[in-house]
């Protein structure tokens, strides 16, 4: 797998859908998350953009219910309904889940059908502040792809504040035939008013090439 030269240390700001996670959504709840990148690559000198939406509702004491879609710039977009089911009880410290979507991903003009597996592990931490950590593993199967795609996540969180929290994120996936994805996002998320935050900072992505850039997104709970 290739490897990101920006470090951890250079990146201060971004965010995608932090809350979500092996934690499930409350009953009667939903949570909806909106955001967007824009990256340039020194090599070959061009620019990269995509755009996301994220929805939970809670469905039941362990149920939660979820729809993703993404779109970039080039060729890729994607879209699925998913159902979450915690498999630990509510009260204990360590939460585990597991997933299962399915829906629609396109190349180029081609749109396909496509199903994912998903498992998250996770739990909340106290050291010099309150925060949170989860690690997730997923595999998709694409009607326009012969290989699978499998994908391995890591967010560490931290509260600074009563309005302010700050996240890293490490994506990868890997699919034979095709370059390693490994993206780098270091969060810091500014509570507006009880459930909305606004969200933004800096993301190094890299898929055969190094692009870096921006995002800035929005979270709403209601």
């Amino acid at each position: 797998m290739y490897r990101l030269s920006l470090g951890f240390g250079l990146l201060f700001f971004c965010a995608t859908q932090a809350a979500a996670g092996p934690w499930p959504r409350e009953k009667g709840k939903t949570f909806t998350s909106v955001a967007g990148s824009y990256r340039y690559a020194p090599d070959p000198g061009q620019t990269e953009s995509d755009g996301s939406f994220y929805l939970e509702y809670g469905l039941g004491h362990r149920i939660t219910l979820g729809f993703d879609a993404t779109d970039d710039q080039s060729s890729y977009s994607h879209a699925f309904v998913f159902i979450r089911h915690s498999v630990l009880p509510a009260e204990r410290a360590l939460k585990l889940s597991m997933s299962l979507g399915v829906g629609v991903s396109r190349r180029d003009n081609d749109w396909e059908p496509m199903a994912r597996l998903g498992f998250a592990i996770g739990r909340s931490t106290q050291i010099i502040k309150s925060g949170w950590w989860s690690i997730s593993a997923a595999v998709e199967d694409h009607r326009l792809w012969d290989a699978p795609i499998y994908k391995l996540d890591a967010t560490f969180g931290i509260n600074l504040g009563p309005r302010w929290k700050s996240f890293l994120e490490v994506e990868t996936s890997q699919r034979r035939g095709s370059s390693d994805s490994v993206t780098i996002r270091q969060s810091l998320a500014w509570q507006m008013r009880p459930g909305t935050h606004l969200v933004f900072g800096l993301e190094a992505k890299e898929v055969g090439t190094q692009s870096f850039g921006v995002r800035a997104g929005w979270w709403h709970e209601f």
